[in-house]
């Protein structure tokens, strides 16, 4: 794509604009009691910054997961800003915004359209799935990980350039090793460079050299991590009695997250299971692998004539399948926060294919089709400033009476106790005591 022109630029500041509207009311929310000040008492011991102090940061896990750098970021802004919540917002409001910008730049390169650049841009900007991972300071894995996913990708990709090479791969794989210190859910980068080489038809033998060290930080974080979430469980059979059934909860996971993007209404933070863990999966559950299958197969026979919804679509899956509840590194079985970056193949076939339908238009419809266009951007900001004013006043969930709204009521112990509350609240119990002794 060529320098941007004057209009595209204002194009580019009104998104950003627009952006920061929709997620204004999160930026006034205080902290969610959920489960921001758990997070930041992990912080509590940290009063300054020396060797010992960083070396145990990046040698602990947390609750089984192993995000040092999303720690040491909230150590940081402790440090400068004390408790007041606005900051931790901003912070994240910021992230978002650097990675729209990032996701702006890599379709720009890969696309050669602004039109199809745009609209992707637009879309990962506003929808309002994206509202948790904005709003939600505890969320802050995953717009750290994905401003180093989203930076080693573009600096990986702008080695097609021929030139600097490999200190663009040196450089790509260190913002690589900075993002699976965010989150383990980086560790898809590697297929996702394979797949992008595939659609740019740079898929070669001697790029194995450039992937390989891609794959060797991969397996390091995989192996952290499952050591950090389940070396309690080494000594049992749980894993493995439990994996089959989770292999196909996973497919219908996928179907629920496509469903959320079409459709982004009734969502929350934390979703009631679908069916008795206890129990047989129910009918739905268990076709769900035969249509996600079906999808692929779709997505296959459409390489006879484009490459772009092979492309889309695997992307989504390969950047979703740490998260698609195989080995489930949570409680939640499925998140908001899950898709933050796997919806970008998903709006990328969205915007090819908007543009495409334009493009083949006459004038009367292309007009229908920009009106349509205008009232879908409007109707996505407001659900997006919506769902911002639910973080805001901390309706995190289902209404009371609708499914799913026991999760946040009195009757929750299952929660409670996957949650740990009790450790919780002796955590809480000593920050409030420290913010006290601050304020």
């Amino acid at each position: 794509m060529e320098t941007l022109k004057k209009h595209q630029v204002l194009l580019l500041f009104t998104l950003l604009a627009l952006s920061f509207f929709a997620y204004f009311p999160a930026v006034t929310a205080n902290f969610a009691s959920l489960d921001d000040i758990y997070i930041l008492a992990s912080t509590n011991n940290v009063s300054k910054f020396n060797v010992s102090t960083i070396f145990n940061i990046f040698t602990a896990d947390h609750l089984g997961l192993y995000h040092p750098l999303v720690t040491l970021s909230f150590a940081v802004e402790r440090l400068l800003f004390g408790m007041i919540p606005a900051f931790y917002h901003v912070d994240n409001m910021l992230l978002h915004l650097f990675n729209t910008v990032l996701v702006f730049l890599i379709f720009a390169r890969l696309t050669k359209s602004f039109a199809v650049t745009y609209i992707i841009s637009f879309l990962f900007a506003i929808h309002p799935v994206h509202v948790e991972v904005v709003a939600w300071i505890s969320a802050r894995k995953d717009t750290l990980y994905s401003v180093f996913y989203l930076l080693a990708f573009l600096l990986y990709i702008k080695t097609y350039d021929g030139k600097k090479t490999k200190t663009l791969i040196f450089l790509s794989s260190l913002c690589f090793i900075l993002s699976c210190f965010s989150k383990a859910m980086a560790i898809t980068l590697p297929l996702v460079l394979i797949l992008t080489d595939y659609f740019q038809n740079r898929l070669s033998k001697k790029n194995i050299r450039f992937y390989l060290p891609y794959f060797i930080i991969s397996a390091v974080f995989i192996a952290v991590g499952i050591w950090s979430h389940y070396r309690q469980d080494m000594h049992t059979t749980f894993v493995f009695l439990t994996l089959a059934k989770n292999i196909i909860n996973a497919h219908f996971h996928v179907l629920f997250y496509m469903y959320k993007f079409i459709l982004p209404v009734n969502l929350y933070c934390m979703y009631h299971p679908f069916y008795n863990a206890s129990a047989m999966p129910p009918l739905h559950i268990l076709i769900s692998p035969a249509i996600v299958y079906a999808l692929i197969f779709a997505a296959l026979l459409s390489l006879k004539k484009t490459k772009k919804i092979f492309f889309g679509f695997l992307f989504f899956l390969i950047v979703l399948l740490p998260s698609s509840g195989i080995l489930p590194m949570g409680i939640a079985p499925v998140a908001d926060r899950y898709v933050y970056l796997a919806f970008t193949g998903l709006f990328f076939i969205a915007a090819e294919g908007a543009v495409r339908l334009y493009s083949g238009s006459n004038k009367f419809f292309k007009i229908i089709l920009i009106f349509f266009a205008v009232v879908l951007g409007a109707a996505l900001v407001y659900l997006s400033f919506n769902r911002s004013l639910d973080w805001q006043k901390e309706r995190f969930g289902p209404p009371n009476g609708q499914p799913g709204s026991q999760l946040l009521s009195g009757n929750m112990s299952d929660v409670v106790k996957s949650m740990e509350f009790d450790k919780r609240n002796e955590f809480m119990k000593t920050l409030a005591m420290q913010r006290n002794r601050e304020s």
